[in-house]
C-alpha cells in the first residue's frame, strides 16, 4: 500500500507540481448546411428557435412582415453583403465585427467588406447592408429601448440590422469577461447559418464548417439570456499567472479564454455581488473587539485558519451592530453581502452552540466544518435582517449556502430574512435546493464540481447537466461555476455542455454531444464512443461530492481508496493522488485505441479534425506524465534518499517542459 504524503518538505515539492497552471438561447439545432461544393439554401429555422432564452416579438409589425424566408450574406462563396459600423471608433465594436468577418471568411472563403456609416456610399450598391447599432454609440430608438444584455436581429428590405445593448461591466470572478450583446448577436448568425461552435479556446477549438453559402432566417427577434448571471470562472490568469514562461503566450492564452467565455454569452446584468465578505474584520477589529470573533477549541487559537478566514461569533449582538454600522456607512444599498469567510474555524462559544440544530454536536466537528450549522446561520440572518430593515426596509441579504451551512433550514428554524443565496452543493442536492427556495430565498447555483478529477477525463456531465436543468425549473437566477481549471483536452466536454446550457436549457445531452463531436468530422462517432467510455468509468469512480471533502459517495472506487488510506478524502488533493490507482495503463488502453481509430477516420493529419483528435490525445499524455510524477513523489516518501530526490526533481523538470508545450494549445 502506498501511503499519502504527509511530510511538509515533500508536500511543498508536490504542491507546485500537482496544482499547475492550465493544461492544455433557447434554440433548436442549426439546419443542415451545404458544403462549399453545394449552393443549396438551408431550410428556414423554426420561429421558436429561441425557446430557451427570453425572446419577444418585435413591436413594429412592418419589419416583421418584411422578414420572410432567408437572408443571404454569402452565396456560392461570393460575398453578398457589406458590414456597416458606426462612425464612432469604438475598438470593442470594431473587434467584434472584424472577428465575425474573419470567421465568415474561414468558413466560406468570402470576404465581407467592413465600412463605417459615412463610407457606406463607397460600397457596391448591389450588396446588402448589415448595419450595426449599439446602444450608447450609434443607437437609434430601437437600440436604446433594449433591455440590458439584449440584442435584436431584424431583417427588412434594406438588409439586416443588428441592434445590441451596451456591454456591461467586467465580472471580477471571471477574468475580464463582461456581457457583449453585439458579439452574441453576430454569433447567433454564425451558429444558425454555419453551425459554428466554440469547443475550447483558440482557433482549433473554434468549429466553423466549410460552407459555400451563409444564409440566415429572415426574422425579427429580440433575445436576452434567461439567467441574469452566467459565470464559468477562468482561473488561468488570476490564480495561475504562469501558464507559460513566455508573457506574450500568457496574454494570448488569456485573451483566447476570455473570447471563448464571451462567445458562450458569459456575463451579468445583476446588481448582486457575492464573495466571502468578512476577510478584513480580523485586521480591523480584533485588537479592540476580540469578542467579535469565534471561540475555538483549546488546541487552536485565533487567527485561525488565517486572518482573512476567521469566523464571527454570531451570537454576540455587537457583531450585528457593527455590520449595521458598516451597512449604513455604505449608503444602505438594497443588497448587502454577508457571506461568511471560507474555510474552518467556526464558533463554539456556549451562546452560539445553543443556536444549533441538531443539538449536541461535537465542538471539534463544528470548528472543522464537519457539523450542521445551518440553523445558527439562519437565526443570525433573521436577526441581522430585522436590524438592517430598520435602516432600509427594502434590504436583502446576500450570502452562501455552503460548507457546514449548506443544508436546507430545519422546519423549526425557517428562514424569514429576505435573502439571495448562492448554493454550493453537490449535483444530487435536490432536496437542499427545494428546501431553500421553499423558504423564499432567491437562489443562484455556485458549484465546485470541476475541482474533481485533476488532469483526468472525469466526466459526470450527465449528472451535472440534469441538476442545471432542475435548477432552471426551480428558481435559479444565475450560475457561477467554480472553476475551469484548464483541462480542456480531458474535461472540455464538461465545460462546453454547461456553457451551452447556461443560455440554452432545452438542449439534451445527446444534442450537446452531437454538437461537440461534429467538429471531429468523420471521426465523430468514435469520439462520441471515446467520451462515453470515460463517462461510464466516471460513474464507477464517483469522486467526493463537495470541495470541502467532508462527504464521499459510498462504495465508489474513490471512496474505497480513501478508506484504505491511499488517498486524501478531499477532492482537491485526492484527485491527484488517485491518478496512479484509477488511471492505469490498462484503463487508458481502450481510450487510446479509440483515439487511434478516430485519427484514422479523421483523414489528413494536418486537417482540423485530425488535429482535434491529437488534442484529446495530448490530454491523456498530460495525464500519464502527471501520474508518473505522483508515483515518483510517493516513492520519495517511502525512501527519501538523494537518488530518489534527484529522480523526483528531474521528473518534475521534464513535466514542466512538457506542460509548457501543451499549455500553448490550452
Amino acid at each position: 500500500m502506498i501511503p499519502v504524503l504527509k511530510r511538509p518538505l515533500y508536500s511543498l515539492l508536490l504542491a507546485s507540481l500537482l496544482f499547475p497552471a492550465c493544461d492544455a438561447e433557447r434554440r433548436s439545432p442549426a439546419p443542415e448546411q451545404p458544403d462549399r461544393k453545394s449552393s443549396a439554401a438551408p431550410q428556414p429555422e423554426p420561429e421558436a428557435h429561441r425557446a430557451a432564452e427570453v425572446t419577444s416579438a418585435p413591436k413594429d409589425q412592418a419589419a416583421s412582415e418584411a422578414a420572410q424566408g432567408t437572408f443571404a450574406l454569402v452565396k456560392e462563396g461570393q460575398a453578398l453583403a457589406v458590414l456597416v459600423l458606426p462612425d464612432a471608433r469604438d475598438p470593442e465594436i470594431a473587434a467584434a465585427v472584424e472577428t465575425f468577418a474573419r470567421r465568415v471568411k474561414r468558413a466560406t472563403g468570402a470576404e465581407l467588406r467592413i465600412v463605417s456609416e459615412s463610407e457606406e456610399g463607397t460600397a457596391d450598391s448591389a450588396l446588402a447592408r448589415v448595419r450595426i447599432k449599439v446602444a450608447g454609440v450609434n443607437g437609434d430608438q430601437i437600440t436604446n429601448a433594449l433591455e440590458p444584455e439584449s440584442f435584436r436581429v431584424r431583417v427588412g428590405k434594406g438588409g439586416l440590422e443588428i441592434h445590441a445593448a451596451a456591454p456591461t461591466a467586467e465580472i471580477k470572478a471571471n477574468l475580464r469577461v463582461h456581457s457583449q450583446p453585439l458579439v452574441w448577436a453576430l454569433n447567433s448568425l454564425l451558429e444558425q447559418g454555419l453551425g459554428a461552435r466554440w469547443l475550447w479556446p483558440g482557433e482549433l477549438g473554434t468549429y466553423l464548417p466549410e460552407r459555400a453559402d451563409f444564409m440566415v432566417n429572415a426574422t425579427d427577434t429580440v433575445v436576452q439570456p434567461e439567467l441574469e448571471f452566467r459565470v464559468l470562472r477562468l482561473l488561468m490568469s488570476r490564480k495561475r499567472p504562469t501558464v507559460s514562461r513566455d508573457k506574450a503566450v500568457n496574454r494570448q492564452l488569456e485573451e483566447e479564454a476570455i473570447q471563448w467565455a464571451v462567445d458562450h454569452r458569459m456575463g451579468s446584468r445583476s446588481e448582486i455581488i457575492f464573495g466571502h465578505n468578512f476577510g478584513h474584520w480580523w485586521e480591523k477589529y480584533s485588537k479592540d473587539h476580540p469578542d467579535y470573533f469565534a471561540v475555538l477549541t483549546p488546541n487552536l487559537q485565533q487567527p485561525y485558519p488565517k486572518p482573512g478566514a476567521v469566523k464571527l461569533r454570531l451570537s454576540n449582538p455587537a457583531v450585528i451592530e457593527q455590520i449595521a454600522k458598516e451597512y449604513e456607512e455604505a449608503g444602505a444599498p438594497r443588497y448587502w453581502n454577508v457571506c461568511p469567510n471560507d474555510g474552518s474555524g467556526f464558533d463554539v462559544s456556549p451562546e452560539t452552540l445553543a443556536w444549533d440544530l441538531p443539538r449536541g454536536q461535537k465542538p471539534a466537528d463544528i470548528v472543522q466544518a464537519r457539523g450542521n450549522l445551518t440553523a445558527r446561520y439562519v437565526k443570525f440572518w433573521n436577526l441581522l435582517y430585522e436590524r438592517l430593515k430598520q435602516i432600509n426596509p427594502d434590504v436583502e441579504l446576500v450570502t452562501y449556502a455552503y460548507s457546514s451551512y449548506r443544508s436546507a433550514p430545519p422546519p423549526e428554524r425557517p428562514l424569514k430574512a429576505k435573502t439571495v443565496l448562492q448554493i454550493v452543493d453537490a449535483a444530487d442536492a435536490y432536496d437542499n435546493w427545494k428546501g431553500w427556495t421553499k423558504g423564499g430565498a432567491r437562489v443562484f447555483l455556485r458549484p465546485n464540481w470541476w475541482h474533481q478529477g485533476a488532469d483526468a477525463p472525469y466526466l459526470r456531465y450527465d449528472v451535472n447537466n440534469a441538476f442545471v436543468r432542475f435548477a432552471y425549473d426551480h428558481g435559479m437566477l444565475g450560475i457561477d461555476m467554480d472553476s475551469i481549471l484548464g483541462y480542456w483536452a480531458t474535461q472540455g466536454i464538461n465545460y462546453y455542455m454547461i456553457a451551452r446550457l447556461s443560455y440554452d436549457k432545452t438542449l439534451t445531452d445527446d444534442q450537446l454531444l452531437d454538437e461537440y463531436t461534429a467538429a471531429f468530422g468523420q471521426a465523430a462517432p468514435k469520439i462520441r464512443e471515446y467520451l462515453k467510455y470515460w463517462q461510464k468509468l466516471s460513474v464507477k469512480y464517483n469522486y467526493a461530492i463537495n470541495a470541502a471533502g467532508n462527504t464521499t459517495p459510498q462504495n465508489s472506487e474513490f471512496q474505497k481508496l480513501v478508506k484504505q488510506g491511499r488517498i486524501p478524502q478531499s477532492i482537491l488533493n485526492g484527485s491527484k493522488y488517485a491518478l496512479p490507482h484509477l488511471y492505469t495503463d490498462k484503463v487508458l488502453a481502450p481510450a487510446l485505441a479509440l483515439l487511434d481509430e478516430a485519427a484514422a477516420l479523421a483523414g489528413d493529419p494536418a486537417g482540423d479534425a485530425a488535429r482535434r483528435v491529437a488534442f484529446l490525445r495530448a490530454g491523456l499524455d498530460s495525464l500519464k506524465a502527471t501520474r508518473e510524477q505522483v508515483v515518483l513523489g510517493q516513492k520519495l516518501k517511502l525512501d527519501p534518499s538523494p537518488e530518489r530526490m534527484a529522480a523526483f526533481v528531474e521528473g518534475r523538470k521534464q513535466l514542466e517542459a512538457q506542460r509548457e508545450a501543451w499549455s500553448r494549445d490550452h
